[in-house]
């Protein structure tokens, strides 16, 4: 630069630092590189965002819980959501899915005494009268039916098995003996065999709303949601205001991804039987998975008020208070689900997240720590104590952690940025840089790492690398002022004086209060010798933030050289 283009050469302008970053919600450390070249010394402050799968609520699946045929005498209160946490399951079958009729031909006393003792739900007493009854007339196949029906409600299924197939040897046609066999096959872990005995049963009576139910259920367990949202359907159209078929089509549905087609069972469900807690839950669950937050909160908390005891419910409602910032809640309701299952690593991560949004970060490492216990092989787990330990600037302790879950996860882009923060902050640069790179191959979006190895090539005077890695950061995130500040103060030190000037210009008018960077394009119309321009920038500066310490040095610098 010579001194007929720069009036106050010897006076160098302060060239202002790329202020703090506003991209990470919860973890920004501005670390200072100077940059060098000739008149000139720009300050180049660099923010750092730790990205982390804890950033948002840990979410889970819908669950359910299926409900007893509704000819079936109870035998249990509906049970809460169960099953795997990505989908609902419906429950097997309530024992006895269709109550035997005695027999126009039957006139003995003891078989009716029998049948009456097992409509009143006295099953030891109907079982005895059965039996005997059974061994003095081998070949009558309805005390056998009822039977099998007494064995079933007695939670026997093996002998309901062995004596319903007796009894369909004598009778092949009872269509009630064809449903309690695949109840009971369904109970001994056998859905093939009760797949089988309902499909026959609906063979016999295709108009059986309770053959049609149960085969819906089979298929169910066997994972053939489409035949089973079929079977259950079919069973609509007989008995359509039945509470449990609208919940089983609504677990058939949610399973199949139709969860919206799953939202007017569920309902159905609950407008049939509003005292069920399941059918409470699953529509809560449902809810949720639709972003329909305020709704799934009141049914999940009904659920709840009807006596559900599903974790599910708890981790749902853990969640919905997360993402409604209701943090304490949160972490009731995730301790709830970990007291419950202590050996629950997920339920541990999202307790954590929970802490972390309180600002317990004690409470959030003491979590975090207990999940890669239980969960060692989880690159998640690892990734999110690396986190916790760069936030609270424990650097050294999160770079083996963070190494850990690359070994499990090599494809991670997050958990390479997280580590290259960790190196930096140890002073491994080049370790940073390496890890950068590895980053951006993984997600050549990934702005932030772009932001942060153009800095570090910034601060090694590698100007050309540094303006690739912003120019690139810009492509892909155009609306980004301080990229363009970034980029600015590269083409700055590159003497690219026109180039920069547009740099600067594009941040200033992404982001009309940025005064850093109307303090920045002063500097270059200075380099330019605009100097109204400059004086003006300054002073712009200087009114977006009178605490600008470099613009009111280059203000008061630019003042006393015109005094000269």
């Amino acid at each position: 630069m010579s001194a007929s283009k720069d009036p106050m050469a010897g006076t160098a302008p302060s060239f202002l630092r790329i202020a703090p970053l506003s991209f990470c919600s919860r973890f920004s450390d501005v670390i200072r590189t100077l940059s060098k070249s000739s008149g000139v010394t720009p300050a180049l402050a660099i923010s750092f965002c730790l990205v982390s799968v804890m950033a948002g609520p840990l979410s889970v699946g819908a669950g359910a819980a299926g409900a007893p045929p509704d000819t079936a005498p109870p035998t249990a209160p509906p049970a809460a959501p169960s099953g795997p946490p990505a989908a609902p399951t419906p429950m097997p079958p309530a024992t006895g899915a269709a109550l035997p009729a005695p027999s126009d031909t039957v006139t003995k006393p003891d078989l009716n005494h029998a049948v009456a003792a097992a409509r009143q739900r006295q099953w030891d007493a109907a079982e005895k009268e059965l039996l005997a009854f059974s061994e003095q007339n081998p070949r009558d196949s309805r005390s056998r039916a009822w039977l099998g029906y007494v064995y079933l409600q007695e939670s026997q299924p093996q002998k309901a098995a062995d004596v319903l197939l007796a009894a369909l040897q004598i009778s092949p046609n009872l269509v009630d003996a064809r449903n309690n066999l695949g109840n009971a096959y369904l109970a001994l872990g056998e859905p093939d065999k009760a797949f089988n005995e309902y499909r026959a049963a609906v063979q016999l009576d295709p108009g059986s709303f309770q053959a049609l139910y149960n085969l819906g259920n089979a298929d169910a367990q066997l994972g053939r949601w489409s035949e089973a949202a079929h079977e259950y359907r079919a069973a609509l159209q007989i008995r359509p205001n039945s509470p449990a078929a609208h919940n089983n089509l609504g677990v058939a549905y949610t399973h199949l991804g139709a969860v919206k087609q799953a939202l007017p069972q569920y309902a159905a469900a609950v407008d049939g039987a509003r005292g069920d807690p399941g059918y409470a839950a699953n529509y809560g669950l449902a809810l949720k998975d639709t972003d329909q937050n305020d709704r799934a909160m009141v049914f999940l908390n009904r659920a709840l008020a009807l006596g559900a005891t599903s974790d599910q419910v708890h981790e749902a409602l853990g969640d919905l208070y997360t993402k409604t910032g209701s943090y304490k809640q949160a972490v009731s309701e995730y301790q709830h689900v970990a007291d419950a299952d202590p050996k629950n690593g997920k339920i541990l991560r999202a307790l954590g997240s929970a802490y972390i949004r309180m600002g317990d970060y004690d409470s959030a490492l003491n979590a975090e720590k207990h999940a890669v216990e239980l969960e060692p092989n989880s690159a998640d787990a690892w990734l999110d104590l690396g986190w916790l330990y760069a936030h609270q600037g424990a650097y050294a302790d999160a770079i083996p952690a963070l190494q850990k879950a690359i070994s499990l996860d090599p494809h991670s882009s997050v958990g390479y940025s997280n580590l290259a923060i960790s190196y930096w902050h140890t002073q491994k640069l080049e370790d940073a840089a390496a890890a950068w790179k590895k980053a951006i191959s993984l997600d050549p979006t990934d702005v932030d790492a772009r932001r942060s190895l153009a800095a570090y090539y910034l601060s090694r005077n590698d100007y050309t690398s540094a303006e690739d890695q912003f120019s690139t950061a810009i492509h892909y995130q155009p609306k980004d002022a301080e990229l363009y500040n970034g980029l600015g103060i590269v083409l700055e030190q590159e003497q690219k004086w026109d180039a920069a000037l547009t740099a600067f210009r594009h941040a200033v008018a992404l982001n009309n209060k940025y005064a850093e960077a109307y303090n920045n394009l002063g500097v270059t119309y200075e380099k330019k010798n605009m100097l109204a321009q400059a004086v003006e920038s300054y002073q712009h500066a200087l009114k977006l933030d009178p605490n600008l310490s470099d613009a009111q040095q280059n203000l008061n610098r630019f003042s006393t050289s015109r005094k000269r």
